[in-house]
Formats: C-alpha cells, sequence, structure tokens
C-alpha cells in the first residue's frame, strides 16, 4: 500500500532495494510466527500497546521539539512591537517609528 502511495505521487523507488527488503521479509516470518506462537496473547498485545503508544509519544515530543528548534528566536528589546505606553508602532518608509517622526518633526521647527 505504501508503495502505491508513493508511486501514485510521482516519486522514484530505488528499486535496489527491492530484492533485499523483500528476502529480509521472507526470512523473518518462521521466526515471528514461532516467536508469537510461544508468547501469551495479553502479553503480546502489552507489547503492542506499550510499543506503539512509546513510539507515537516519541514521535510527537521529537515534532514539538523540532518546531520549537526552528522557531525563530525574539530579538532582545524587539519583542513587542508597542511603545511603553502601550500604542503601536507605525514605521515610516525607513524603518523608523511614530515617536522618532514626531521628534524630527519637532526638532525641524
Amino acid at each position: 500500500m505504501a508503495a502505491s502511495l508513493f508511486l501514485i505521487q510521482g516519486q522514484q523507488m530505488d528499486l535496489g532495494l527491492l530484492v533485499p527488503v523483500a528476502c529480509g521479509a521472507l526470512l523473518s516470518v518462521p521466526f515471528s510466527a514461532q516467536v508469537v506462537k510461544r508468547l501469551d496473547d495479553k502479553l503480546i498485545k502489552s507489547l503492542i500497546a506499550t510499543l506503539t503508544l512509546g513510539l507515537g509519544t516519541l514521535t510527537l515530543v521529537r515534532s514539538f521539539l523540532w518546531a520549537w528548534a526552528r522557531a525563530p528566536a525574539a530579538t532582545p528589546g524587539c519583542a513587542s512591537p508597542t511603545t511603553a505606553t502601550g500604542a503601536h508602532v507605525t514605521h515610516d518608509e525607513g524603518g523608523r517609528g511614530a515617536d522618532a517622526l514626531e521628534e524630527t518633526a519637532a526638532s525641524s521647527r
């Protein structure tokens, strides 16, 4: 199924891996059958549940940590686009804030 979805999306598959993966899958079947035959049903179910929850949790944690690590860091002193009074700062084309524009206008008078 995964290979079909992969090909539908137009992705290229490395066919050099096809034979080793198929051989590995076929060789693991007798061993897996013996292990499942000898283990208790409850033990198998609890192992599968524990591993599924563990891998799911690990995936979520790694995803959040990856997103957190890639988030842009805040620049000190530039955390908020507001002035000390809480008013939003507007910028002119040169990137100067409204306060700087008022000071410039007042000094030119």
